[in-house]
């Protein structure tokens, strides 16, 4: 039985709607151990039949047998099986993988042996019998034809395939390297099928054993130039490797792949950048946009109520301790104001933060402790604000008092609250400050008309009893140091009467309407405490959860309070409407945003693989597994994808660390794990499309289609 039977085959070719026939009626057969020639004219189908034999194209008519079994059902999968454990192929265009190098091309067809020491002892076996031994290290873009031909059977004699097939082998060389291959081809004829399509007979006349004149598509003549050894040879299939190695071979080829052409490597990778970048930015700014934030009527603090007397009259102290003893709370603060309260010198720093005032803090102190003093504070700060406020003892000014650093803790979310953590009694005492400078209490000196600011002297050492000035206030001719005067503080309805010794005139402000008068510290908690009662008419109940907070509303209110609860939230309905359409914009530029980058990123990468369509034809036509080339793209496009996100996570840091980055804010995990997933389908749906696309062609098909797929 011939290993190789062709009945009655018939190859038609459609070019732009006209038909042309390959070859028609074909018959013959091949046995292991033939040297057979095909010749004929230019045009007259020796390649299409070359082509048929080795499964680079299909036939429509007739029936080809392999070692009796029939293949007209066979698809790509499985042509590419024959291939695989049957044919090596020489072709005339060399159709060497120029991007590699000669041991990395030989190496290819030896990808079935699993020992790396013995395919690296095979293939340099390999390179010296074909003598190339000092061009192993040189890229096939940059070896002669002579050299890529031998390079080329090289990769045919490392399969150790049963089939070899060549098409116009020497027809690039000259005279003396065509003998050598022709001798070379003759040398491993003796226990393969070797089938040479070629022009220039007289070359291989007295080697081949057999010659297949083809003329306008048909056999015009089968000779045989030697006498048939009768004796049946057993056909060996070559060496399969099984799954496992399948997964590492194509890690290795996709590898090989990436690094061998640096140029498209680095396209690939910086376009994964710039969509990565793209997506994170896009995302992180109309993220930020459309966080549907809560106006919430107090700063909401899990557990808190905040209470008002119904007749509008303040909260006194004692009614407040009183609703602690009936009503169990954890803490009450009469004074909250600054709970509600973003301190300014620190807002102006990030647009995302704002900043809080708390007197408790449950997370990781990463440097010092927490204070236990009221000259004392912690801070919860953003990373950019690091060195800015690492320092430990340094002061720090809160509404004029001066407090001490002793711990603190950075968060790279630069959307969160800043925290200042205090102690209850420093929480008192900025407090107090506090509403000197943002509440209805002022100062007014007796002998002027104009109104002067109190606030506690940051620069001047005052005692009790004394005062300092403006020194380009326009009552400067009034004071005199040493001089005593009346100063009131009014409260709405009352007010409170010092007589003071201007101890120190000094250039202070240099604001032209605000002057300013500084009081003692001593003088303000005087003051403060007689004064303030009088208009604080809200205080703040804390329970251990909002659960527990909304329980206790209805027992207030009985009693006689407007009672809420710190996670109730309001809606400005004209604002809303706004801020719907607003949002409805920015989710329509987002999306249009997204789906350019995304496009974007499949047409390049698209582009890109396309540019090794030829790679994969050869990596086919040489039975390089299937499944092997195809995880090779996967493994090439991933390659790109960790690099390119691995530099956006670089860049992204980057932004977060820098000092008042007011551009990229920061996104939860799980955002990061969308985009990346996102970009992984785009990337690993490219790669399939492509080989989908690729594999349902024939080899030949693909050569013919330049650059299209």
């Amino acid at each position: 039985m011939a290993f190789i039977k062709l009945n009655n085959i018939g190859k038609i070719y459609s070019t732009e709607g006209t038909l042309a026939i390959g070859i028609r009626n074909v018959n013959l057969e091949f046995d292991i151990g033939e040297f057979v020639t095909i010749t004929g004219p230019s045009g007259s189908g020796k390649t299409t039949l070359l082509n048929i034999i080795s499964g680079l194209d299909t036939y429509e008519e007739g029936e080809l047998y392999i070692e009796g079994e029939p293949t007209s059902h066979y698809i790509q999968k499985d042509w590419e099986k024959y291939r695989e454990d049957y044919i090596s192929f020489v072709f005339q265009d060399y159709k060497i993988i120029e991007s590699f190098t000669v041991y990395e091309n030989i190496e290819l067809a030896l990808m079935n042996i699993r020992d790396p020491k013995e395919r690296r002892k095979r293939t340099l076996e390999i390179i010296e019998r074909v003598g190339l031994t000092k061009f192993m290290k040189s890229k096939g873009s940059k070896l002669s034809g002579g050299q890529k031909q031998r390079t080329v059977i090289a990769r045919a004699l490392a399969k150790e395939s049963p089939v070899i097939l060549a098409d116009e082998p020497t027809g690039n060389l000259d005279s003396q390297t065509s003998k050598e291959i022709v001798e070379l081809l003759k040398e491993i004829s003796k226990d393969k099928l070797v089938i040479v399509v070629t022009h220039s007979f007289d070359m291989f006349e007295e080697y081949a054993s057999r010659n297949i004149r083809i003329a306008n598509g048909a056999v015009e003549a089968d000779e045989h130039l030697m006498e048939k050894d009768e004796e049946e040879k057993e056909v060996k299939k070559c060496e399969s490797s099984n799954s496992k190695d399948d997964l590492k071979n194509s890690i290795i080829l996709g590898i090989h792949k990436f690094f061998a052409k640096p140029k498209l490597a680095f396209f690939m990778t910086f376009i994964m950048i710039l969509g990565l970048v793209g997506l994170i930015f896009a995302t992180a700014y109309f993220g930020t946009a459309l966080k549907d934030t809560k106006s919430y009527v107090f700063t909401h603090i899990d557990g808190r109520v905040v209470i008002s007397r119904e007749d509008g009259q303040a909260v006194s102290e004692s009614e407040l301790n009183g609703l602690k003893s009936t009503l169990n709370p954890v803490d009450v603060c009469l004074y909250d104001n600054l709970y509600d309260y973003s301190y300014k010198e620190f807002q102006t720093k990030h647009k995302y933060n704002s900043v809080k005032f708390k007197t408790t803090y449950k997370g990781k102190v990463q440097v010092g402790r927490l204070p236990q003093s009221s000259e004392e504070v912690f801070l919860y700060v953003p990373s950019y604000m690091k060195g800015e406020y690492s320092e430990l003892n340094k002061e720090i000014n809160l509404f004029g008092d001066i407090c001490k650093i002793v711990g603190y803790t950075y968060f790279y979310d630069n959307t969160k609250d800043i925290q200042i953590v205090l102690t209850k009694e420093g929480f008192d005492t900025i407090t107090k400050y506090y509403y000197f400078n943002d509440m209805n209490i002022y100062g007014m000196v007796q002998e002027t008309s104009y109104a002067f600011y109190p606030k506690v002297a940051i620069d001047i050492s005052l005692q009790d009893g004394e005062i300092a000035v403006d020194s380009n206030a326009t009552t400067e001719p009034y004071f005199v140091v040493g001089n005593t005067v009346n100063i009131q503080f009014s409260a709405r309805s009352k007010s409170h009467v010092e007589t003071q010794t201007i101890k120190r005139i000094k250039p202070i402000s240099n604001d032209d309407f605000n002057y300013r008068i500084y009081i003692s510290p001593a003088l303000a908690n005087k003051v403060f405490e007689e004064l303030a009662p009088n208009m604080h008419k809200q205080a703040s109940l804390f329970f251990v959860s909002d659960s527990d907070a909304k329980n206790a509303l209805p027992s207030l209110r009985d009693n006689g309070y407007n009672a809420i609860s710190s996670n109730t939230t309001f809606v400005n309905s004209s604002a809303a409407v706004l801020n719907l359409i607003g949002r409805i914009g920015y989710i329509l530029l987002w999306i249009v945003i997204v789906l350019f980058l995304a496009l974007f990123i499949r047409l390049v990468f698209s582009r890109a693989l396309a540019a090794d369509k030829g790679d994969v034809a050869i990596f086919r036509s040489m039975g390089i597994k299937r499944n092997v080339i195809k995880k090779s793209m996967y493994t090439q496009v991933t390659l790109s994808s960790l690099i390119g996100i691995a530099v956006a996570i670089v860049f992204c840091l980057v932004m977060y660390l820098t000092p008042a980055n007011e551009y990229l804010p920061f996104l939860p995990w799980w955002s990061y794990l969308v985009i990346l997933c996102g970009v992984a389908f785009i990337v690993i749906r490219t790669a399939r499309n492509f080989n989908k696309k690729i594999f349902g062609q024939s080899v030949r098909k693909i050569w013919e289609g330049g650059n299209r797929l």
